[in-house]
């Protein structure tokens, strides 16, 4: 069971809004989208995740609990709002047994606690090219392809993906086995497909 949260900027919001259509960024009693876009409410959302990592280490630590569910990833589109809560740190870095991990979206410096860094940029060719590396050892690059989807086919990837409810279930009853990028774009046959996009 995966969750998404994320934090950004009302001067961000035609960028990252179009999460809001996706599934997995609602809580459990699908009343309230973890999504947050004022100081106010980011500092709110950060906080509740910080004291979520903390009573899960501590779960694990005491009653060796197995990886808690659901597993959650916090997208913060800036370092300054981790500024905006008490410890922060709480939210880095990644611990399997906190059942989350924070993605922090910048084009700038990255908080100390950072363990691997993303970097996606345009080649010399005006490819797009992605590395990634530990933050200990820049050296250490493993380059990768990412996908060049407009912003127009991640936005109706995602509003295809809005009707999708999935039961909560003990170990993913309900959850089917997987939902086909085809099917989730209703392409029943290469005729369906947007060739000139290819």
């Amino acid at each position: 069971d995966l969750k998404i949260a994320i934090v950004y900027s009302k001067e961000e919001e035609k960028d990252w809004s179009f999460f809001r259509f996706l599934p997995h960024v609602w809580d459990a009693n699908k009343t309230t989208r973890l999504i947050a876009d004022t100081d106010a409410d980011i500092e709110a959302l950060l906080n509740h995740f910080a004291n979520l990592a903390d009573s899960r280490q501590r779960a694990a630590e005491e009653y060796r609990a197995s990886l808690p569910t659901p597993f959650y990833v916090l997208i913060v589109t800036n370092p300054k709002y981790l500024n905006q809560i008490t410890n922060a740190g709480r939210l880095l870095p990644h611990s399997p047994a906190k059942g989350m991990t924070t993605l922090i979206a910048t084009g700038g410096s990255i908080p100390s606690g950072c363990r691997h860094v993303i970097e996606v940029q345009l080649d010399s060719n005006g490819a797009l090219q992605g590395n990634v590396y530990p933050t200990s050892d820049r050296n250490n690059i493993t380059q990768f392809c990412p996908s060049p989807l407009s912003c127009k086919d991640v936005e109706e990837i995602v509003r295809s993906m809005a009707p999708i409810r999935l039961r909560a279930g003990k170990e993913g009853k309900g959850m089917p086995s997987f939902i086909s990028l085809f099917k989730g774009r209703k392409i029943n046959s290469t005729r369906d497909m947007r060739i000139e996009d290819a």
